[in-house]
This record gives structure tokens, sequence and C-alpha cells, in this order.
């Protein structure tokens, strides 16, 4: 059976490592603040997240490059995946689309 001490010594570190996370999930909110309860949030982790928009009429979206643009179909031709391939990265989106020009 452990000691007095040792229990004291536990149930300090418990404690210090308690206050350490209450601290930094404090410091995180700062950092990142939360939305009001039942407000929403409102960034935006994408530019024309959805490829809507594109006002030069390029066929490539506003805030995307088209530079390293591929695109496959998968094994059941149910999806087309979009993969851009620049600075590193690599983002790959797939959606239901009817790639036929001529329907």
């Amino acid at each position: 059976m452990p000691g007095k001490r040792t229990i004291v010594v536990s149930i300090g570190v418990m404690l210090a490592m308690t206050v350490t996370l209450l601290i930094s999930s404090v410091q995180a909110q700062q950092l990142v603040p939360l939305p009001a309860p039942g407000a929403r949030a409102t960034t935006e982790l994408l530019t024309n997240g959805s490829f809507e928009t594109d006002s030069e009429g390029d066929k490539i979206p506003d805030g995307w490059t088209g530079g390293n643009l591929r695109w496959t179909q998968n094994s059941l031709g149910e999806f087309t995946s979009y993969k851009y391939d620049g600075q590193g990265r690599l983002l790959t989106t797939r959606r239901g689309l009817n790639t036929d020009p001529e329907s």
C-alpha cells in the first residue's frame, strides 16, 4: 500500500495537470473563439468551395488554378474525381457529375 507521501504527491500531480488543461483550453478558445450558442460559424475554409463562381468564363472556378488539374472516373462510372496538385498539396473532391458534353 502506498504511503501518505506518495498519495499526496499523486494528488498534487493530478491537480497540476487539471489546472494546466483548464488554462490550455481557455488559451485555445481565445485563439479560435467558439461561436455563441445558437450562432453559426461563418469561417470559410475554401475560397469558392462550391466551384460555382467563374467570373472570367475560363472554365476554372474563381480562386482556383487549373494548371495541374486532372480528372478520373471511378470503376463504377458514377463519380468523377477532381485533383489539384500544387504547392506540395493534394486536394481531391468527389461529386457525382455528368461529364458527357452531349447531354
